[in-house]
């Protein structure tokens, strides 16, 4: 048998922030600083919102692969050895990693500029203050500012082009059930964190997110066609709604059934190898001009079924703490 394999590797720095009042005094060997030195001193040259692009990057990439793959040890990321897979995921990374390193770009190229601007703000406020020991401050700040070079080497994109693995037969079995068991976990795991959040527009991006993993890994068992297809069906029957507060209960409990039942990787996995439908069946909201007809006399009423719930597993605050 024969997979495709990737993996990725972002890189970033902490933003950068001078010593704070305190430790000057004590490397400058005086006894006191301007009190209006000590928030310049605190500033960050490099600060997160700078440092924010290279996170979301990052956190796009990992949402990308988690949709289309399940992660291996060893293996890094796998998905099925076809070639529209493998173009789509090369198609993404190169794009992904021309706006990374276009970012980049603009970072180093500001960063000359905010740190001699940040020693002219503590210059100037050294004037203004008639601070004695200014030229040994900024000598001992323009040391401590990292170099250009520690951005360019500590910012960094790179990933591995999708490789083809053929799996042994012998070993065959143990891999395929090893990733069908992780694709099943990371399911669950982010079907609990939209449960958690509670709001009906996150479980329907939930919702889809899964459906697209679910029909990236029919290479691991042609029956996660089946769950992609029920859970677009379940979401069909949901309108898109502006505001969380529009929408139903009925459309709200059948997303919380859907996800209730992805949440548990172990039912997952028996509904799946049993076949029949996966989710409960959703209850339509009841019409304020639908007129209930009486019983006529005489016949007795047809016996209800009752419908048992179905379980979600874990609390609310225990789903918050699983990450997808």
């Amino acid at each position: 048998m024969k997979i495709s394999a990737f993996n990725f590797a972002i890189s970033s720095i902490s933003a950068i922030r001078m010593v704070g009042g305190d430790a000057m005094k004590g490397v400058l060997g005086i006894t006191g600083l301007p009190a209006s030195l000590h928030p310049l001193l605190r500033q960050s040259v490099i600060s997160s919102e700078d440092l924010a692009p290279f996170e979301k990057l990052r956190k796009r990439v990992q949402d990308f692969m988690r949709r289309n793959g399940a992660f291996h040890p060893l293996l890094g990321w796998v998905t099925d050895n076809s070639a529209a897979a493998r173009g789509a995921i090369t198609s993404f990374m190169e794009e992904t990693e021309k706006e990374f390193y276009a970012e980049k770009a603009e970072l180093l190229a500001r960063y000359e500029g905010a740190r001699e601007d940040h020693l002219l703000k503590i210059k100037e406020e050294c004037d203004v203050s008639g601070f004695e020991h200014c030229g040994l401050l900024l000598g001992l700040i323009r040391q401590a500012q990292p170099e250009l070079e520690y951005l360019e080497k500590g910012i960094a994109f790179s990933w591995l082009r999708p490789r083809i693995v053929e799996i042994h037969e012998d070993e065959e079995g143990e891999v395929l059930t090893g990733l069908y068991g992780q694709a099943l976990a990371e399911i669950a795991s982010r079907a609990k964190r939209a449960i958690g959040a509670l709001r009906c527009s996150t479980m329907i991006k939930t919702g889809q997110e899964i459906g697209e993993k679910c029909l990236a890994l029919t290479y691991l068992d042609q029956r996660y066609l089946k769950v992609a297809h029920e859970i677009s069906g379940v979401l069909s029957e949901i309108p898109d709604r502006e505001k969380d507060s529009d929408y139903h209960t009925g459309e709200r409990l059948a997303l919380l059934g859907m996800l209730g039942v992805l949440a548990d990787a172990d039912a997952l996995d028996k509904r799946i190898k049993e076949g029949g439908s996966l989710f409960p069946a959703a209850q339509p909201e009841p019409d304020e001009e639908t007129v209930v007809p009486e019983e006529e006399e005489g016949e007795e009423p047809e016996s209800e079924t009752e419908i048992a719930p179905v379980p979600v597993s874990g609390t609310a605050e225990e789903a918050r703490v699983y990450a997808w």
